[in-house]
Parts: structure tokens; C-alpha cells; sequence
């Protein structure tokens, strides 16, 4: 796929285990290493009252498979419609609800600047993304990191940073902001 379409992307939900995908070849395609490949992990509202761009706002879905190989978390939970009006659906949750968050989101970047490559897909993504948890750790063998932790580059490296060393996010708006911006650049 690389040769001879590269620039195909593939988003793929990490999976409802509870495992570190690291640790996980078996699974795939989850489990391939490739710029064209965006595995997706779950998050969830927490149950602290705290602003949505704080790191506590959201916790890692237990179910969800975790580690290194997941680019970034998105909501896990959907509720669906009832036939009573004013009463709520049952609540569905899981990686495969998360997946079509973010390839939605990747549609419409690419939409936004068919040029894009994967790559560039994936640095719009991540430096877009919010953070989530309060543990900094780039030990994927030791931590429970939700995703790849937040890198300097991923924040224009700048090494203080309070992001760097925590797990990623979605962040539609923010993402398609970076998107709506490169196109400026490139002009």
C-alpha cells in the first residue's frame, strides 16, 4: 500500500482489551507501524468539574487498549435515540465509536487541502491535540500512557512545555484551525 498508494490513509480503532498496544502484535492492522495508519483509542468524560481543556476533563476509557502505537484518544461514548421524547437512549461505548471521530476530522482536513500527506496529517492531529490524565512519562514499559506522549516538536520545541509527556486528545476545532493555517504557508 505504501508504493502504490501512499497517500492512503487507514484509521483504525486501537480495541476494547484493555491491553498496551505495544505489547499487541498480533492485533491488526493496529499493530503495523506506518505514517499511513491512525489508531485511535477511547476517552471519556471525568467526573471532575473542571474546564475542557484541562487534562482532567477527560479519563482513558478502561476497555480501551492504550501505549505507544494509539495517536490519540477520542470520545468513546454515544447515546442512542429513544422513541419517548426527552428520555435518553442507552449509552454505546467503545474504540469503534471513537474511530469515526477522527476519520471524519481526517476527511475534513484533507477536504480542506487535498495535498496533504499522511505525515502532515498526523503533525496537524497531534500538535492540535489536547491533553489528557496528569501523568507525564515517555516510558511506554513502565506507564499507562493513553497515546504516544505529546513530543516537543508537537508543541514548536519548546521543552517546558506543559503538554510535553502527556497523552493526546481529539480537537476538531483546533485541528481544522491548523488545517485552514498550513494553507496560508503553502501559499
Amino acid at each position: 500500500m505504501r508504493h502504490e498508494h501512499p497517500d492512503v490513509v487507514v484509521v483504525n480503532s486501537a480495541g476494547n482489551a484493555s491491553s498496551f498496544s505495544g505489547k499487541d502484535d498480533y492485533r491488526l492492522p493496529s499493530s503495523f507501524v506506518t505514517d499511513q495508519l491512525f489508531v485511535v483509542g477511547g476517552h471519556e468524560r471525568s467526573d471532575e468539574d473542571v474546564q475542557i481543556d484541562d487534562p482532567r476533563y477527560a479519563v482513558k476509557r478502561n476497555a480501551s487498549n492504550i501505549d505507544m502505537r494509539v495517536d490519540i484518544t477520542a470520545a468513546a461514548c454515544v447515546r442512542g435515540s429513544s422513541l419517548i421524547e426527552g428520555e435518553q437512549g442507552e449509552a454505546h461505548c467503545g474504540t469503534s465509536y471513537a474511530t469515526p471521530l477522527v476519520a471524519g476530522l481526517l476527511a475534513a482536513m484533507m477536504s480542506i487541502d487535498p495535498a496533504l500527506t499522511p505525515a502532515q496529517l498526523r503533525m496537524l492531529l497531534r500538535r492540535s491535540a489536547m491533553t489528557i490524565g496528569e501523568e507525564y512519562d515517555f516510558e511506554p514499559t513502565d506507564a499507562d500512557d493513553l497515546t504516544a506522549p505529546i513530543l516537543p516538536s508537537e508543541r514548536a520545541n519548546e521543552l517546558n512545555h506543559p503538554d510535553i509527556g502527556l497523552s493526546a486528545r481529539l480537537d476538531m476545532y483546533k485541528a481544522l484551525d491548523l488545517t485552514v493555517q498550513s494553507l496560508d504557508r503553502d501559499r
